[in-house]
């Protein structure tokens, strides 16, 4: 869904966080059988979108626009608020709207890399994804894998 949103960025546009969110959780729905919720209230808050299955959260995700290293820093903490010890599978998407996004991405590398629960980086697929092991504030031997996904809908012409 997020290529589709950098293919057609004037589509998204005028769109906000929860309607770009609505447009991802439609697309998992349509793999996950009506499994992905948005706004799906766990742990200490409501999380952007959750998937579920026999009472096991498979997938915690937090929707933001970019604004920032330390806006993308506080998003992971509060990722982390929604997430209980056996949340394993997180994610952060990332909508950017400015147009320099290898620099914004570069950022969000350096923010990721300087939080307190940052452990490793793992192999990501995409220039545009970063993948890391974290660990659990308070528990040095629990760990959760984190995706980033920077999704680019840059606003007016180059």
């Amino acid at each position: 869904q997020g290529r589709q949103m950098e293919q057609s960025p004037g589509t998204y546009a005028g769109m906000g966080e929860e309607a770009r969110r609505q447009t991802i959780v439609a697309t998992l729905n349509t793999h996950y059988a009506g499994r992905a919720h948005a706004e799906a209230f766990n742990h200490e808050g409501k999380t952007d979108i959750l998937i579920r299955f026999e009472g096991r959260n498979l997938f915690i995700c937090e929707c933001k626009f970019w604004s920032g290293a330390e806006g993308f820093s506080s998003t992971i903490d509060q990722l982390f608020r929604y997430t209980g010890w056996r949340d394993t599978k997180l994610a952060i998407v990332m909508f950017v709207r400015e147009k320099a996004l290898t620099g914004i991405v570069a950022k969000g590398k350096a923010a990721l890399a300087k939080h307190p629960q940052f452990v490793a980086w793992k192999d990501a697929v995409t220039e545009t994804e970063l993948r890391a092991t974290m660990r659990w504030s308070g528990d040095d031997e629990r760990f959760a894998d984190l995706n980033v996904l920077f999704v680019h809908t840059p606003q007016g012409r180059s």
